[in-house]
């Protein structure tokens, strides 16, 4: 075999064993880094598990794989340059690349975990958390997230992001002109989860009457209520931005406004009958005293005079409230009895003129 005159074997082989070296020391570096990098969350781990702040752990568990597979890939791109440098082909411009995209992705990576994590260190009977706030807060940070990395991973290979972002402008309009209802249901569930007019579990009607029922689901389209009667009502998001609606499950008190109608004939017994049933009602262990409590007379009827009750229970359940409006109405009858008083029926009087002249006859 002949060599070229101008080859220097000696001095290629040391070339070469220069760069093999460079390869193994970064070998050995990232290695090592990785080791350092274990044992720096472990001892992290220990100090935020006796910190009071909950966002310190969060980001320790997020950060722990992607921090792992960042010391390898800046390793292996490394390595590609010495490559290249070593045998010249495209090799530099394609570990850059790649450099940049998965350091984009490991970002993205760790804030989705952040994110997840946040969530799991909130707990289950936070009340934001059961109105389902927060998970909707995670889906779309998580959405945003993926978003922006996939954009920014587009600018990274040469993609115009203005053009992108225009053309997503004009498919926007196109798609918000198509399905402007089912944006109006979207944007109406995220009201919902913002306000929190109801949680799942409350009982809801609406002013005007159309629904009323439990919630017992509240999604991004629409929420799921139960009517008394056992049938599921799947409503629009839409509708709660122009209906109003009653949250029977706040109330904090019911009210009893009942009228009764006692004959005129017992016009003189009605002063003694309002204050007795008004006492009664100041002793009922089922009335809120710190509420309006009245009983008076309150206008006369075409065949009554009208005794007017109004009161609060304490109890706000319905089942209650009724046995409790029960029990006024039928002391409210012996009261009425025991005073020699009755209830008015509708009755008319009818006067005329009575005569001996007989009846004209054709």
């Amino acid at each position: 075999m002949q060599w070229p005159d101008d080859y220097n074997f000696w001095g290629s082989l040391s070339e070469h064993t220069f760069w093999i070296g460079q390869i193994v020391a970064i070998l050995l570096l990232m290695g090592f880094a990785g080791w350092y990098v274990h044992r720096l969350f472990g001892a992290l781990e220990k100090r935020f598990a006796r910190s009071r702040v909950g966002w310190d752990s969060a980001m320790l568990l997020a950060a722990r794989s992607p921090a792992r597979w960042l010391i390898w890939i800046v390793g292996i791109t490394w390595i590609l340059q010495i490559l290249n440098t070593a045998w010249p082909i495209p090799l530099l411009d394609a570990g850059r690349t790649l450099r940049r995209t998965v350091v984009i992705v490991l970002l993205a990576w760790f804030l989705l975990g952040f994110v997840k994590q946040l969530r799991a260190s909130v707990p289950a009977d936070n009340q934001l958390a059961r109105a389902g706030v927060i998970e909707a807060g995670v889906r779309m940070a998580q959405l945003a997230i993926v978003i922006i990395a996939f954009l920014v991973i587009l600018q990274t290979h040469g993609y115009s992001i203005a053009s992108i972002l225009a053309f997503g402008g004009i498919g926007g309009i196109a798609i918000g002109l198509a399905a402007k209802d089912m944006l109006a249901n979207v944007f109406g569930g995220l009201m919902l989860h913002l306000d929190r007019p109801f949680h799942i579990g409350e009982r809801i009607r609406f002013v005007n009457g159309s629904i009323e029922g439990a919630v017992e689901a509240i999604g991004w389209r629409q929420t799921r209520i139960r009517t008394p009667d056992r049938k599921p009502v799947y409503v629009p998001n839409a509708l709660f931005t122009s209906h109003a609606v009653e949250n029977f499950s706040r109330m904090d008190n019911r009210r009893i406004q009942v009228t009764v109608g006692l004959r005129y004939d017992d016009l003189n017994k009605l002063e003694v009958i309002a204050a007795e049933i008004e006492g009664y009602l100041k002793q009922h262990p089922g009335i809120d005293n710190r509420r309006i409590l009245q009983v008076s007379f309150s206008q006369y009827g075409e065949s009554t005079i009208d005794l007017l009750i109004d009161c609060f229970t304490r109890t706000t359940a319905l089942v209650e409230y009724r046995a409790v409006k029960q029990q006024i109405l039928l002391k409210a009858g012996q009261v009425i009895h025991q005073a020699d008083a009755d209830f008015a029926f509708p009755t008319r009087t009818i006067e005329g003129l009575i005569t001996d002249k007989p009846m004209l006859q054709e």
